[in-house]
């Protein structure tokens, strides 16, 4: 997963309540990947409602949404790409030498 920061805005949920919303492009994660799904973001308490109101759509469409919407903090690059399980103990692995 990656960290609860506000997409629209770069708030964290140390800083503020929020949640995950699911978005028209959701794709689950196999169950022996770890990382974090495409199409399902966290956004702070000052944008959840928002967002949810547009799950409809895919999340980019609407975190540039908002984005454009609330002129606040864009710069915020969130690209995880999930890795399956047994990739992260080989290459701890291949580090470490155990």
């Amino acid at each position: 997963m990656k960290p609860a920061i506000c997409p629209v805005c770069g708030t964290s949920a140390i800083q503020s309540k929020g949640d995950h919303v699911e978005f028209s492009d959701y794709e689950p994660l196999p169950s022996d990947y770890i990382g974090h799904p495409h199409g399902y973001e966290w956004f702070c308490a000052d944008h959840l409602e928002a967002a949810k109101s547009m799950s409809n759509l895919p999340a980019e469409n609407v975190i540039k949404a908002l984005r454009d919407k609330f002129s606040e903090n864009t710069n915020q690059p969130q690209t995880n790409s999930p890795v399956k399980a047994g990739a992260i103990s080989r290459i701890i692995k291949a580090v470490t030498g155990r």
